[in-house]
């Protein structure tokens, strides 16, 4: 592949990259933050209470420690957990 034409091609990327960008700018601030969940859910007051209340604390102990495993990370971090025995794995 010659310069022009690598030159030619990374223009050509570059100009179509911008579409997005020069796309959004031209949406009102309304069309930008529009969101697919309805802001009225029909919810019942006693069903969003319920939603809300904070669960009460569970001790693990003993053989529960072996089977019981929570997940860390974040994105492209993999699979990987903290055992209830405090040992890492995947």
């Amino acid at each position: 592949m010659n310069k022009t034409l690598l030159l030619r091609f990374i223009s050509i990327i570059y100009v179509l990259s911008l579409v997005p960008i020069i796309y959004a700018q031209s949406l009102t601030p309304a069309e930008k933050f529009r969101h697919f969940v309805p802001v009225d859910t029909n919810l019942s007051p006693e069903l969003l209470r319920d939603l809300s209340k904070r669960g009460s604390a569970r001790v693990y102990r003993g053989k529960e420690l072996q089977s019981i495993a929570m997940p860390v990370g974040g994105i492209t971090t993999g699979t990987f957990y903290l055992g209830g025995d405090g040992i890492a794995s995947r």
